[in-house]
């Protein structure tokens, strides 16, 4: 009786073990894949986006020009421009076309 108790015991034991160890091995893959491989994957990704995106807006740039349409916001005109919140509006208006231009590139 005493055999089959122990042989039981060593079953279980071994069974949890094997569990345990799968478990571990496991968390350590998804913990180096979520610290080292993630990171490295999502900037070579936002790089490429944004690399794609400034090649596009210097080929507008250099075909159009920008001679007529530059602003030179400096002294009372750049009070001005800072207190209707230009910058801002700015920036917001860039942010939507960068947008614009991500969803066409992966197609949505």
């Amino acid at each position: 009786m005493q055999a089959l108790l122990a042989l039981v015991g060593a079953g279980i034991a071994k069974l949890l073990t094997s569990g345990v160890a799968k478990f571990i091995a496991l968390k350590l893959l998804l913990y180096s894949l979520f610290t080292l491989i993630l990171p490295v994957i999502l900037y070579n990704v936002f790089t490429k986006i944004l690399e794609e995106y400034m090649d596009y807006i210097s080929d507008k740039i250099s075909s159009e020009g920008l001679s007529g349409h530059m602003i030179e916001l400096t002294g009372f005109g750049g009070w001005i421009a800072t207190e209707i919140q230009l910058p801002l509006c700015l920036s917001m208006f860039l942010s939507a076309i960068m947008l614009r231009f991500v969803l066409n590139m992966i197609r949505i």
